[in-house]
């Protein structure tokens, strides 16, 4: 199709004229005064508004031009109301829509016809409607629209209202001033052939064209068109040839994912422009599957802006050789799900989806829609889905993704590394580098960078019921996985049933016994599991799990404190389960003392988290800072959680407490209970050296040992002491001498007792050999059964002891009159500088 002329269009109104904003120009009558036309558009030219010879009182008033001696039988074709129009232009003219207000006295007009004539002679009359006046005085608004007229250039168009069926021959009916408009657009004349818009193989059977404009069906065959290797089409679907569009009918099966060749000839238009030559056009034929198309690039905070608008997006990208139509796909985002409007994306190319109305500030190049959706700041998920539901891409983004902290404040855009590495792994995805704060609509700007990916791993297990297991990746899963479920058994009994949806990081294992709760069990997995980039799980697996019991006070106890953690790491909190049960994390939460009062936060997962009998494990809101800083023997008792609080890095007390805000344990942490003869204590945790005291007392705990690298999470702590078996005494010693040089081997002396009853009163100090005072290690204190002190070679002014030999000296006294008094003899060995 060509355009022959475009020039706009035009109003033309009859009666009072107004101002147009199409072109500035318009035709108009003055049918206040003396019906003359009034042009400003030199090629078009209004003849009077004029009345009938067979009408009388024909005049121009207030109200407009009215007329009587109407026709009361039929048609009298001189008695009409009459415009005319003639164009000198070079141009055609489609005249498309007559709109006009008229009224009648009582004994007015019932009824007349609208006719236009090319010929002063009328020979040749065209009926535009007859419209129909109702029998009272008011006045009444009427249009005859669609009309097709074409105004050719020197041609002149007659328009004729005859009134009849008059009540009398006395009464009036009137144009009203100001109320009569007739529309004219520029022509578009065709000269050319049809233009295919787009083709697309739509199933395994037909191919769908749209073509630029309407087709005439009388020349549309089978013939017509051919495709490679698959000849001619069987039939061909006419049914939407009015709107450019036809459907080609194969008998045999379209080939899947290859390039082939349409070709087609001798279609026609509906004004009889015809296609001379063959024509050609490529296709292919695929059925969407996973990771046909890619999540590419997320912005979650556009502000502040570095320079690309102020506006949400994120970019797909297409990785096949052929172009791919977004047809009735759906776009998810959290919890919301909307289908993306038609579009298509070409091989290789990018579509921009812009959440907000600023698209069109983006470069004009950039294939681009708008969706009325939203995306987090700070962590989401997003998934893409085919037509029929198949999952296509996800990604499950976290602003931790981000390379530095100002990028995740706002302005950057977050890239996919590898496209070929398509899952969701952290590791393939950072800020962008472009000036401009992201790429959209181009090559990421971080293509390139090298990608070490993660190792598929069991991120976490537990049951669902007493009957069902959750078990828990830490990637998405590949999503051709079929699950075999003979290769999962829980203490000899085989999965009754393994439920895997596509898109999804974890199995739901059903089994058909009924579980006891707090029995440790073993999960075994012998599956041949992997991730959408063919990383195979680890096999064979063997996780404990079990069904908890309800935590209670001192069941978890704290270990290790790690809270001026170095440089960019992490602070960390260790527990130690002293319990026989299985404890579930998401049933507890950390409180901090604030404000002279205990300020529970949030519970610390959202799904169970098992910790069995004696185990350590460490919470942390980055495990990668942990893993990359200290020795973590036991990576499954590393937790990482965003709703661990924040620490002060000097001192303060926190606390574990259950759902209930029932206190577990407490603890109290001072940076001056760190070992003197640390020079730094940042990146160096405090350890608590037994659990028989209390850990809101400073000398449960101790500087963590160098040789274990200032730091022991999800195991032991270096400085840890069991109570010393002392035999018949009362008092019994870990060693008969010690070393506080941090070198982890008896860097504290541990005194425990053991007494014949409760009650006594204490007062223990160490002296010299020469029998000055260095330290009271007990004033007063009321003592039960058993128990502990412990000394780490610092005298009363906080200072580390001189090398050499010191008594520890014993005076209990009991309220019956009873005593005990006694010495020891304790070496501080070692070099300390």
């Amino acid at each position: 199709m060509r355009i022959n002329s475009i020039s706009g269009s035009i109003v033309l109104l009859l009666g009072l004229m107004i101002e147009s904003n199409v072109w500035a120009q318009q035709l108009s009558w003055e049918l206040v005064s003396n019906g003359q036309g009034i042009s400003n558009h030199q090629e078009l030219v209004c003849v009077d508004f004029k009345a009938g010879s067979g009408l009388s009182s024909f005049a121009f008033g207030a109200t407009g031009a009215t007329a009587k001696s109407w026709s009361t039988a039929g048609v009298d074709t001189a008695d009409y109301f009459q415009v005319a129009l003639i164009s000198t232009a070079l141009d055609t003219f489609e005249l498309s829509k007559i709109e006009y207000s008229e009224r009648r006295s009582g004994t007015g007009i019932r009824n007349y016809e609208v006719i236009y004539y090319r010929n002063l002679d009328l020979s040749t009359p065209v009926s535009l409607g007859i419209g129909n006046v109702p029998d009272n005085d008011l006045e009444r608004d009427s249009a005859f629209s669609n009309l097709d007229i074409l105004v050719y250039p020197q041609d002149t168009i007659y328009i004729r209202w005859y009134g009849y069926n008059a009540e009398g021959s006395t009464g009036t009916w009137r144009i009203n001033d100001a109320s009569l408009k007739i529309y004219l657009e520029t022509y578009v004349v065709d000269l050319e052939a049809p233009v295919l818009s787009t083709a697309m193989i739509i199933n395994a059977n037909q191919v769908e064209m749209w073509f630029d404009e309407s087709l005439d069906t009388n020349f549309l065959a089978v013939g017509q068109f051919e495709i490679d290797g698959l000849g001619h089409p069987s039939s061909v679907t006419k049914t939407w040839a009015s709107q450019g569009k036809i459907v080609l009918n194969f008998t045999n099966v379209i080939p899947e994912e290859q390039q082939l060749t349409l070709r087609y000839n001798n279609l026609t238009d509906s004004k009889g422009n015809t296609i001379n030559q063959t024509l050609s056009t490529p296709i292919s034929y695929y059925i969407p599957k996973s990771f046909c198309l890619i999540i590419n690039e997320i912005m979650t905070d556009p502000s502040p802006t570095v320079y690309l608008p102020e506006a949400e997006y994120i970019e797909i990208y297409n990785p096949k050789p052929y172009l791919q139509k977004l047809d009735n796909w759906t776009l998810k985002i959290g919890s919301t799900s909307k289908t993306i409007p038609n579009c298509n994306i070409d091989s290789l190319g990018y579509l921009l989806i812009v959440f907000d109305t600023l698209s069109n500030l983006f470069d004009p190049q950039i294939d681009k829609i708008e969706m009325d959706m939203s995306l987090s700041n700070t962590s989401g998920t997003i998934v893409l889905k085919s037509p029929s539901g198949q999952w296509i891409h996800q990604v499950n983004y976290t602003d931790d993704w981000h390379t530095a902290t100002y990028k995740a404040e706002g302005g950057w855009s977050m890239e996919l590394i590898d496209p070929n590495q398509a899952c969701n792994f952290e590791t393939n995805w950072t800020s962008s580098i472009s000036n401009s704060g992201g790429t959209p609509g181009v090559t990421n700007s971080v293509i390139g960078q090298s990608v070490s990916l993660l190792p598929l791993i069991v991120d976490n297990a537990f049951f669902v019921d007493s009957s069902q297991i959750k078990v828990q990746f830490n990637q998405l899963i590949s999503p051709i996985f079929q699950a075999q479920k003979n290769q999962y058994q829980l203490e000899g009994h085989i999965a009754d049933s393994v439920i895997y949806n596509i898109g999804s990081s974890y199995l739901l294992l059903n089994f058909n016994p009924i579980f006891d709760t707090n029995v440790v069990y073993t999960l075994s997995i012998a599956d041949t599991i992997d991730n959408c980039s063919g990383q195979i799980l680890e096999i064979p697996q063997n996780i404990r799990i079990g069904i908890p019991e309800a935590i209670d006070s001192n069941d978890v106890l704290f270990s290790e404190i790690m809270f001026n953690a170095l440089g960019d790491g992490s602070q960390f909190i260790e527990f130690f389960n002293r319990s026989s049960k299985i404890i579930d994390l998401s049933e507890t939460k950390i409180a901090i003392f604030e404000d002279n009062q205990w300020a529970p936060k949030n519970i610390l997962f959202s799904e169970p988290r098992l910790v069995f009998p004696n185990d350590y494990f460490v919470l942390t809101r980055s495990s990668s800072n942990i893993n990359a800083s200290f020795t973590v023997k036991n990576r499954d008792r590393l937790f990482e959680t965003e709703n661990v609080p924040s620490i002060s890095t000097t001192e303060d007390r926190i606390a574990i407490v259950n759902k209930g805000d029932k206190f577990i344990d407490q603890a109290a942490y001072n940076a001056e209970w760190h070992s003197p003869l640390l020079t730094e204590i940042e990146g160096v945790s405090l350890e608590r050296v037994s659990f028989n005291k209390a850990a809101i007392d400073a000398a449960s705990w101790q500087s963590a040992a160098q040789t274990a690298g200032f730091g022991t999470p999800t195991y032991q702590n270096s400085q840890f002491y069991e109570s010393v078996n002392q035999g018949s005494d009362y008092f019994g010693l870990s060693s008969a001498s010690f070393s506080p040089d941090l070198d982890g081997y008896n860097d504290i002396l541990l005194v425990s007792y053991r007494l014949p009853q409760s009650g006594y009163l204490s007062n223990v100090s160490i002296y010299s050999v020469s029998g000055h005072l260095i330290k009271n290690l007990s004033q007063n204190e009321y003592l039960g059964l058993t128990g502990d002190w412990t000394w780490d070679g610092r005298n009363q002014e906080n200072q580390i002891s001189s090398l050499g030999i010191y008594l520890i000296v014993f005076q209990l006294t009991h309220p019956n009159g009873d005593q005990i008094n006694e010495k020891k003899v304790i070496t501080l060995a070692g070099k300390i500088k």
